[in-house]
Formats: structure tokens, sequence, C-alpha cells
């Protein structure tokens, strides 16, 4: 399913952290800038250097975790939300993880950074990861389940 089944003048930006973003949002304010693409598997920019206040209940989700929706609004920015698994430099198109072939002229990788244990025993079964919104919760979960037993334990040696 070609979004543009013929030579597309499209700017395609794949991955949209801070350096997508910024690359799209600087790019959008040029004149005469052709398409600019953005596609992200996600639904919501994270700014991660707030993760600890979102996890102490200083701030909220939406100024975490704002939707590229609302980020981009009269930016004329086309944001897809999909995954780019196959790039065909011969014949300048992205093919996305449902199936649409998207064509540029121009590409922009920014997929961002992977964890890594680097290979430390221990890391994967005793660590926490701390880079999205899914990491959070689970902490959030550990550490109520961490305070509850902690209450618990202070009411039995109380008595």
């Amino acid at each position: 399913m070609p979004i543009d089944s013929s030579k597309s003048e499209a700017i395609v930006i794949v991955g949209a952290g801070f350096a997508g973003l910024i690359a799209a949002m600087t790019l959008s304010r040029v004149s005469q800038t052709p398409p600019i693409i953005l596609i992200k598997p996600r639904l919501r920019f994270i700014f991660q250097p707030l993760l600890y206040e979102f996890l102490s209940n200083e701030i909220s989700l939406f100024e975490l975790a704002t939707t590229y929706k609302s980020l981009l609004l009269n930016t004329g920015i086309v944001f897809i939300n999909d995954s780019a698994i196959t790039i065909d430099t011969d014949k300048e198109r992205v093919i996305t993880h449902t199936g649409k072939v998207i064509n540029y002229s121009q590409l922009i990788l920014s997929t961002g950074s992977s964890l890594s244990d680097h290979s430390i025993p221990g890391v994967k079964k005793y660590a926490s990861t701390f880079k999205d919104l899914k990491d959070i919760y689970a902490l959030q979960k550990k550490i109520k389940e961490f305070n509850t037993t902690l209450i618990r334990a202070s009411r039995n040696s109380g008595r």
C-alpha cells in the first residue's frame, strides 16, 4: 500500500526522539521544504529527563509524554505511527511493519539508542530499566509493593 507510488520528494525521518523530532521541526520552518514524514512506533514523545519527576508524581503524564499529534499541530509534518522494517536505498523507499511503502528523496535515520547490560551477570535479573513509561509503571508497582511490605513489617513488629 504505497503512500505515493511515484518518485517522492519527501524527506522521511525514521525515529522521533530528540534528534528526529528536532530535525523535523527545524526542516518544517524552512521555506519551500518538501513534505516531511516522521515515522515512530509510539504515539507520544517522552521527555526522558523528566522521568524522575513523573515517578515521584511531581508532574503529570501530559507534561512528560506529549502526543506527537499535539506537537506536530500546524507544522505540516505527516506523522506515521509505525515501525520501519526495511529501507531500500536503491529504490529510495521505506517499508513499514504494517506494509506501507513510503518513497523519499532524503532519509534521516534517528532511531536512538538501545539499552545493554554489557553481559554483566545479574543485571537482567536485578536491575530495572528507566527509559520509558512502561519502565516507570513497573518501578511504581515495585515501590508500592515494597512500601506495603514495610508497612506490614512495621505493624507486625509493634505487637
